[in-house]
């Protein structure tokens, strides 16, 4: 189980996440972008992506999945409506695999809230606390 809650910030946006695992934490990260953006919920998707990463640090892992994630809305109008299938493992370096699901969006037919720019690094710090894996997530719009 997962959840996220948004939390006031100056000019961006800034959101806490609580997790029971940290497959959970990066699907709750995907969800508090897709509610960044905007407010009703799509509910269907016609096409599904497969990302793999690879980073030094679960914050530079989770930095990385969201930005391909924006980077795709911004280039391309493909909006994430879903994460599956995270896959997270730690050898020398932190390894994600994830399975997107989403769609190719018209701006003029659907109200987007919020324009995020990048994910930022500002007080990103992920954290095990009594068994919950926990982070804040800036988003600069």
């Amino acid at each position: 189980m997962h959840n996220y809650k948004f939390i006031e910030h100056t000019a961006d946006i800034a959101v806490e996440l609580t997790a029971s695992t940290i497959e959970e934490l990066f699907l709750c990260a995907v969800d508090a972008w897709n509610k960044a953006m905007l407010d009703a919920e799509i509910l269907y998707d016609d096409e599904k992506i497969k990302l793999d990463f690879e980073a030094e640090s679960l914050e530079e892992l989770l930095v990385n999945f969201l930005s391909e994630i924006n980077y795709l809305f911004l280039t391309k109008k493909w909006f994430c409506t879903s994460a599956e299938d995270i896959k997270l493992i730690h050898t020398d370096k932190y390894k994600l695999t994830a399975r997107l699901a989403g769609l190719i969006v018209d701006n003029s037919k659907i109200d987007f809230k919020e324009e995020i720019k990048a994910i930022t690094y500002h007080q990103l710090e992920i954290k095990k606390i009594n068994g919950k894996y926990t982070t804040r997530i800036v988003f600069d719009i």
